[in-house]
């Protein structure tokens, strides 16, 4: 990306900035934009709703230490979402990013040349 002068958003998880603060520092020097994907990737429809938002607050607290103007982007782990867990993080300031097409280049199975084949496994929309 660096080479091209490509720039992304990184949705990071709080316990990885906190392991791994100079890869966060990098992004960030880099230019690239960060949001918030909750401290320990946690599935919002299988989370209560204080345990959720208090996971995301760890997270945007993880973020504050090394980029003290923090983010206003989240992106919930598995586009999974409890309405009230969204209405609490728009009320923090935050605009939710879903996606819409999965790469799969998360999965050892799948080969680099197939990543960008995958066909999104459902639409999703901005919520």
């Amino acid at each position: 990306m660096k080479e091209n002068g490509i720039k992304a958003t990184f949705f990071c998880i709080g316990d990885n900035i906190r392991k791994y603060p100079e890869i966060f520092q990098q992004v960030i020097d880099e230019g690239h934009s960060i949001g918030n994907h909750t401290y320990n990737h946690l599935k919002g429809w299988e989370t209560e709703t204080p345990d959720y938002i208090e996971n995301f607050r760890q997270c945007e607290a993880e973020i504050c230490k090394i980029l003290p103007e923090g983010t206003a982007l989240f992106r919930p782990p598995y586009a999974k979402i409890k309405r009230p867990q969204a209405i609490k993080i728009r009320e923090a300031g935050y605009k939710i990013i879903m996606w819409d097409i999965l790469t799969a280049d998360y999965d050892k199975n799948v080969s680099r040349k197939n990543v960008w084949r995958m066909p999104p496994k459902k639409q999703r929309q901005e919520v």
